[in-house]
């Protein structure tokens, strides 16, 4: 450029999509194509620099291309000097950078974004470098430790938020992950524990992530104030241990008076089993009637007596069950025996079991007292809880490697409430309005025993439609069985 004459090169030209014949011969004709932000400055540079203001400038501006569009470029130019270093011309030439400058542009926009989401992140953040120097600090992490980026950036961790006791620990980690690529933590939640401002211990859960950086690895650690839910588990661990305790003292209590109330109650039922065997001196019918009440209540209480002791040592973890093929004919044969008076009693009718050849001989494994005790309590309960001349029946079923005995009736049936507390302890449904003998314990200890032996238990019912309480075992020996083989009692 000499005085306002413009020379441009082809290749000048092709870089802005021009062609030869482009009509570039004064500078205003370039000026023209620099964008408009950039023009006042373009022109103030090259005319001081024509003026003796420079001997060299350069400039990054964006110049409109042939197609419309502004491209970023890069001039770089000085005075062109003859002999005696006397000034000739303005030369420049010009590079297309338009690369770069989006290059730069989306790192910008990154380090927007990324700041944003450090502003806006709820739970703290903390960057560092490979030495545990903090790189970053998110507004998160001011408000959880009490410091402000500005007073730590630069500042090693170990220097005030992480304990003593962890530092070494963390930098043999560190070390471990450098050389080897290995890092024990990183991509797991972790507990760790860390150090206020005020001098306070915090729990933290951190996730921790890294990245190879152009100046080395970064670490970011993603982390969460727990110090309220680790109070809660500890007030929670506490509650339990002591509910285990109050337990554990229930249950022995429980034991202990069992076997008090056993002694005397021995001595009476002993008595009256004495008197009625005297033969010396026999009793009158009224006397043998009060006497064998007597005999009869002892053995209803003792049998409570027995249920609470059991109950009370599986709670305890005291009981020791046995594991032993249990044949089912003989236990249910066994069960309805000894309540076919209990039946007569409450005018139940107790259908006739008649075991199918194919499951004639099916066993579970099971303690068999304990087995019998829980099949008696479900018995019980369908005679007791039945309508007048009711039936009550038994059924098993095959399921796999497991048997399941049921037992229904045809009494007035449970609503869902009442079926989701049937086994609660103690509980004995519609007490207030049928005379129905018992402690409420029967389901309970049935739900123990069958849950002892690997098993399971459950019911439906409708109401007006009767009840279905079963209770589910491993098989011991396992012949051949129909899908459901229906027994009657």
């Amino acid at each position: 450029m000499a005085g306002d004459r413009l020379q441009t090169s082809d290749r000048w030209r092709r870089l802005l999509g021009y062609g030869a014949d482009s009509p570039f011969a004064r500078l205003s004709d370039w000026l023209v194509l620099v964008h408009p932000e950039n023009r006042d400055a373009m022109e103030a540079l090259v005319l001081g620099c024509a003026q003796g203001c420079g001997r060299y400038f350069e400039q990054e501006h964006r110049c409109l291309h042939r197609g419309g569009e502004y491209r970023w470029m890069l001039l770089r130019g000085g005075w062109v000097r003859e002999e005696g270093d006397r000034p000739r011309c303005l030369a420049g030439t010009y590079a297309r950078i338009s690369g770069r400058k989006q290059g730069e542009a989306a790192a910008r926009r990154m380090e927007f974004e990324r700041a944003s989401i450090l502003e806006a992140a709820l739970d703290p953040i903390v960057m560092t470098d490979g030495e545990g120097n903090i790189a970053e600090f998110n507004p998160a992490a001011e408000e959880l430790f009490g410091y402000r980026r500005a007073d730590v950036l630069e500042r090693n961790l170990a220097d005030f938020i992480e304990p003593a006791p962890t530092r070494e620990a963390r930098r043999l980690r560190l070390r471990l992950f450098l050389d080897s690529g290995e890092g024990a933590v990183l991509g797991r939640r972790v507990d760790v524990q860390a150090i206020r401002s005020d001098g306070t211990r915090v729990s933290c859960e951190m996730a921790l992530s890294s990245i190879q950086a152009e100046d080395g690895r970064l670490f970011t650690a993603y982390l969460r104030d727990v110090s309220e839910r680790h109070r809660f588990e500890d007030e929670l661990l506490r509650a339990k241990n002591e509910a285990e305790r109050a337990s554990r003292a229930k249950s022995e209590f429980l034991s202990r008076m069992s076997h008090e109330l056993r002694t005397p109650l021995n001595a009476i039922m002993g008595f009256a089993q004495l008197l009625q065997a005297d033969l010396q001196e026999p009793l009158s019918s009224e006397q043998a009637e009060s006497v064998g009440e007597i005999h009869n209540a002892g053995e209803h209480l003792l049998a409570l007596i027995d249920d609470i002791l059991d109950l009370s040592n599986i709670d305890s973890g005291q009981m020791e069950l046995a594991s032993e093929p249990v044949d089912l004919y003989t236990l249910i044969g066994d069960s309805l025996r000894s309540l076919s008076a209990l039946a007569e009693q409450f005018a139940i009718h107790l259908r006739t079991f008649e075991p199918s050849p194919e499951a004639e001989g099916c066993q579970v494994i099971g303690d068999h007292r304990l087995l019998r005790t829980a099949l008696i309590n479900l018995l019980s309960n369908a005679i007791k809880y039945n309508r007048e001349d009711g039936e009550v029946w038994v059924e098993i079923a095959r399921h796999g490697d497991r048997v399941r005995l049921l037992v229904a009736d045809t009494g007035p049936g449970l609503t869902d409430s009442d079926l989701a507390a049937a086994f609660e302890p103690f509980v004995r449904l519609h007490a207030d309005t049928r005379p129905v003998p018992g402690t409420g314990i029967g389901l309970t200890l049935t739900l123990r025993i069958v849950e002892a032996m690997n098993g399971r238990v459950g019911a439906t019912s409708e109401p007006g439609a009767g009840s279905r309480f079963w209770l589910e075992l491993p098989v011991a020996v396992a012949p051949e069985l129909p899908l459901s083989a229906n027994a009657g009692v």
